[in-house]
Formats: structure tokens, sequence, C-alpha cells
């Protein structure tokens, strides 16, 4: 029904102006009959208090009050009284400029939600939302605003609880090539339904540096997106992106997940690996995800679980290294009242019953004891099990999400693991690759540790070339975990201006030695060249004590940008 557009005045404010295409009712006079049935079907739905009359010529006759409109149809009334004073009524051509809006503010003649608005034709040609009419009660705080959002030099769109565009920069402009008036005052999800800053109103959950595909403009940015609250409420939500292009935006995997955990990356196998997840999350096949300690095995659960029919269902995880073998049926099964000394009372579901309709994640399952593995085994091929100290048998239905660190094939050839139970955890096999494998994710990652931690704690931290240098040399024996702390060990010990290898923990330093060698034989040769070339009286003598070529002596010096003319010779220096 209604055709948002956006108009500027006086070069600092910027007025919506709905504009009404199709009206409620063309009518001399107005009876019940001759509401549209669409209004009469919505009307506990409209939110303004008063709907425009307008004659059949297009031209304003007064306002109803959709109050009265209520009434009339609960008492079967025929005919409904049309207000016909002005109070709510501007008369415009085309702009609204702020002095005539003054009147209206000032003198506080606003009786409802809207000022409608008539040219001087006396057409109607829309109304003006109270909400805008009330930030322009407080004009120079808004101009400080406008100003602010527009000398930014990011895109800015603000929304309100129900996609309502309420504002955009000129940046916004700049960036998507869209001009503010086209999209201001309307419904981003009309536009877009799914924009990731509506699902940020759904989920009330900010996200940092996500790469977005604006589908109905074919454009790709990199934006942080944050809900705005009152009163600890959602009210809206704003998004902040950049211009810059990121050639490598489609190769970038980023799952915000809502346990706060994001999966980062674009190396070509991890979004293999994770491409695997996603298809088999939509089965409630077993898995067993392989990988290193660190490589994020529970997120890849976590993720599975969400992206899978159970998502709603509980997430339950064990961490099968963590529980001694003496108290893990207990924990695991549950038990009954007085199945133990200083069992409750009241008896244990265990994990199994909770994570009923859900995700089990049995974490490190190689650490899982022999004679707790059988138990397992009868949930695996009947999802039945017996609480300790219990004869009944309980049922339920659970998806089991399996993993570990250690190779269970090994395992089972000294008998420290099952076969038939191997073979039932692992119908569907991941394996995670460790972090020195996936060397082009390794600033991506840090980038993303940095931005985190920066946000966190209102710094503004950037790294130093070398810093990046040894982050990329450094075998990360620890994988992910290791390097999101050793950024936050850098953070801590920053001077709060530049992170630098100076503020690394000091074993990368001590562990990064073998894969500095070529650097460290370099450094040792362009000494020798420097020492050979001061102890010599003329350059040929130099070339004959390093026992090299000429070319290649000449090769060297510009290998290692050595100036000869600025070194001086032992003949020189007497």
């Amino acid at each position: 029904m209604l055709n948002i557009k956006s108009y500027f005045t006086n070069n600092i404010y910027s007025l919506t102006i709905v504009r009404i295409d199709n009206t409620p009712e063309k009518c001399d006079k107005l009876t019940l009959g001759d509401i549209s049935a669409n209004i009469i079907n919505n009307i506990n739905k409209l939110e303004v208090e008063y709907l425009p009359i307008i004659d059949k010529d297009n031209i304003l006759i007064g306002l109803l009050k959709t109050k009265d409109i209520k009434t009339a149809l609960e008492n079967k009334y025929t005919t409904i009284n049309i207000i016909k004073d002005n109070d709510n009524i501007l008369d415009v051509d085309n702009l609204v400029s702020i002095d005539e809006l003054k009147i209206f503010i000032d003198e506080k003649y606003i009786k409802n939600n809207h000022i409608y608005l008539i040219n001087n034709k006396n057409r109607l040609i829309g109304y003006i939302p109270l909400y805008f009419i009330n930030l322009l009660k407080n004009n120079i705080y808004f101009y400080y605003l406008t100003y602010t959002f527009n000398h930014i030099n990011e895109a800015m769109i603000i929304i309100d609880k129900n996609s309502y565009i309420l504002w955009v920069n000129d940046i916004y402009s700049d960036v998507l090539g869209v001009p503010k008036y086209k999209i201001m005052g309307k419904f981003l999800k009309d536009i877009e339904p799914n924009a990731v800053i509506i699902n940020v109103l759904k989920n009330d959950k900010t996200v940092n540096n996500h790469p977005i595909y604006i589908k109905s403009l074919k454009k790709k940015v990199i934006a942080n997106i944050f809900p705005v609250k009152l009163n600890n409420e959602i009210i809206g939500a704003i998004s902040l992106f950049s211009g810059e292009k990121n050639d490598n935006f489609n190769e970038h995997l980023y799952y915000n997940l809502k346990n706060n955990k994001t999966i980062i990356g674009q190396n070509k196998r991890l979004k293999e690996e994770i491409a695997l997840a996603k298809k088999v999350a939509n089965t409630d096949a077993p898995v067993l995800i392989n990988g290193e300690t660190g490589t994020g095995k529970e997120l890849v659960a976590y993720f599975i679980h969400e992206n899978s029919i159970r998502k709603k269902g509980p997430f339950i995880s064990i961490n099968c290294a963590a529980i001694p073998k003496e108290l893990f049926e207990s924990e695991v099964f549950g038990y009954e009242q007085g199945a133990f000394t200083g069992a409750k009372n009241s008896g244990h579901k265990g994990k199994l019953y909770q994570a009923n309709g859900g995700t089990l994640f049995l974490d490190e399952i190689g650490e899982l004891d022999i004679s707790m593995q059988s138990k397992l085994l009868r949930v695996t091929q009947n999802m039945e099990y017996s609480p300790l100290g219990s004869n009944k048998t309980i049922s339920v239905n659970v998806r089991l999400i399996s993993a570990t660190n250690r190779n269970l094939i090994t395992l089972i050839d000294s008998g420290q693991f099952r076969k038939d139970l191997y073979y039932r955890l692992n119908v569907f096999e991941i394996n995670l690759p460790p972090l020195r494998e996936r060397e082009d994710d390794i600033i991506l990652l840090s980038n993303y540790y940095l931005d985190l931690f920066n946000k966190k704690y209102s710094l503004k931290l950037k790294f130093e070339n070398s810093v990046k240098d040894i982050l990329k040399r450094y075998s990360w024996p620890g994988n992910v975990r290791e390097l999101e702390n050793s950024i936050y060990h850098a953070v801590i010990i920053s001077d709060g201006v530049t992170i630098k290898p100076k503020d690394l923990p000091k074993h990368i330093h001590e562990n990064i030695n073998i894969k500095n060698l070529p650097d460290k034989l370099s450094n040792i040769e362009e000494k020798e060249i420097i020492k050979a070339i001061t102890n010599s009286n003329t350059i040929t003598e130099a070339i004959e004590k390093l026992g090299i070529s000429r070319r290649t002596f000449y090769l060297k010096t510009k290998k290692f940008n050595i100036n000869t003319k600025d070194i001086t010779l032992k003949s020189s220096q007497s």
C-alpha cells in the first residue's frame, strides 16, 4: 500500500515522507461499507491512530480514527464521523522545511502518530511519522549526529526492530551505489529478506568482520553489526561496513555460532572438511572428527548440531579424558537412588538423558576406558541404556558426534579400543588440518583475534610486519587455540599502539629457529662478505678470500644490497 521516498531540505536534514499511492478508499462520504475489506480485516494491525480520507478526486476531506472503526464494527454502526479539523494537516509543496514543522513541534499540535501532508492543490501526498518529528525537536543534536555519521569512514545503515530503514549515511550511497532517498524509509526485509542484520535482530548476537554478499545489489562487503537495546529490549540494529573490495571474499569461511565461537578460514582443505560437515549435518549419521588438540573439533561438532534438524534440541558435551573411569558410568548413564555410597537421594539423570532430542558430543573418545566402551556400544546399537543401580531400560533419541586427537586404528591394534565401537562411531569421518598446514589462515586468524581483543579493550592495535612474519614461521603445535592465546598475550604486553615481536610469548621466539635457518645463513653470508671487503686492499682480494667467482660476488652484493663503495677497504684505512 505504501511507497516510501526521502527528501532533503536545507542541505542538513533528511525528512522521510511516506507517500500514499493507494488510498484507503475514495468516496464523497464515508459509511462503514465504504471502508475496504482489507482495512477491516487488518484493523487490529494498524499502528496509526488516524487514517486520511480523500474524495473521488483524491482531495483530502478529513481524518478518521481507527478506534472509531473498531467501535463501529463492534456495535454494527452504519456511519462513522470524519474529523474535519486541520490540526494534523500541513500544507506543503513536495518539500518540507524545518520551519514549517516548528508550528507542530512547538505548539504540540500532533495528536496522533503522523502529520498528513497535502500540496498546494489540496491533494494528499503523504505523511511524516511522529518518531521522526521527535528527532527534530532536538534538531541541533540531530545535526551533530548527521554530520558525524556522514564523516565516519564506513558505510552505515540503521534499522528499527521491524527492519524499517531509519538512516543511511552518505558513504552508504558511495559504497553500494544506491541514492539515500531510494533506501531510507523502506523495510529492509522487503529488499533483502536474508540480510545478516535482520538475523542480528532475531538472535541478539553481534557480528564482527562478517563477509556479506548483498544479493539485491550483487555487492560484497565486510560488516560489523550489532543490536541496539533500550531497557534491555532490542529496538533496532546498526551495520557498519567498509567499501574495500575483498578479492578472496567468496573463498573465506565465516560461521558465527550461537556459542559465541567462530569458524573462519580460507584454507582449501579446511573448506572441504567444513563442506562435508554441513552435508552430513542434515542426517542423523554418527560422525567422528579427527584432529590435533586446538584444531576446533568441538567447534565443528557444534556447527553440525546447529545446521541439523536437532538444532533446537540440547548440545551436551562430554570430555572422556576429564572424567575418571569410576565416575564415567554415573555421569553419562545416570544412577538410581542409593546406587552407591555417596549417591544423591534423588538419583541422577545423566548426560545421555539430558541430550535426548539433541546431540551428544564425546570429546577425546580415544581416552575412554575399554570397560566403558562396551556400555557405550549398546547405546550406538539400540539407543538404549540402563542407569547405574537400575534394571529398567531407557530409550533415547540422540545424535552421536565423537572426536579424538589419537589414531584409533592404532589403539584398536593394541587392544585399547573396541573395533565394533569404532565402526559404529565412524559412519562419517571429518579430518581437521592442523594450523601448520593452514599457513594461508594464520594471518587471517591473527587479525580476527586482534580485532576481537581491540573491541574488548577499546584499543586500536595493529601488527608490525615483522610480527606477521614470525607468526607465519612458527609451527603452532597448539593450533588455533595457541594462536588465540598468543595474540591475547601480545595485546596485554603491548604498548597500546602496535604489536611488536617482543610482545609475543617467549616460547615462540625460541621455537622458530629451524624455520629461520635460511635467514640465519643469509645473515652469516652477508657479514662474511662485508668482513672480507674491510680486511682486503682490493675487491679482487676480497673475492679471492671468499673463494667465489667475481660474478657470484656481485650477485651476492646485489642480493644483500651491499654497496662496495660505502665500505672502506683495508688500504684506505691506513
